[in-house]
């Protein structure tokens, strides 16, 4: 064994591996990282989702109703009385369509009921 103490411990071979195992460890470390915060939004997302998307609708209704309300108050409206208007217009228009929904659903559980008293040989039974 060399002990003279002219020999450096680490040699260069040593300091390179330390530094490219050092190097891998960090870069291995940013990789975990990055693929952590992604996940931790992805599930922040998915729990505020609900929310997220009425906020979304309505963001880009405003954004493409903006220059309706804006063409609007330039001929004489104000600003808030158009978005009123607006808002007025969407609901009549929207009612009917809203009015449809329940009737459907009614239709479909009539011939759900219908489909299991055909099932059960004419007796209706409401156990699951």
């Amino acid at each position: 064994m060399n002990s003279s103490p002219h020999s450096r411990y680490p040699n260069e071979w040593q300091r390179r591996a330390i530094w490219s195992a050092l190097s891998a460890l960090a870069i291995c470390f940013l990789i975990f990282m990055v693929v952590a915060v992604i996940w931790i939004m992805a599930n922040v997302v998915s729990f505020l989702q609900p929310i997220l998307i009425p906020v979304a609708i309505a963001a880009i209704l405003a954004y493409l109703l903006d220059p309706l309300v804006t063409r609007m108050s330039r001929h004489g409206l104000s600003r808030t009385k158009s978005v009123f208007l607006l808002f007025t217009i969407g609901t009549r228009d929207m009612a009917p369509a809203c009015n449809l929904v329940p009737k459907h659903q009614s239709r479909e559980r009539t011939s759900a009921v219908h489909r299991q008293s055909a099932r059960s040989g004419g007796r209706f039974n409401l156990s699951l």
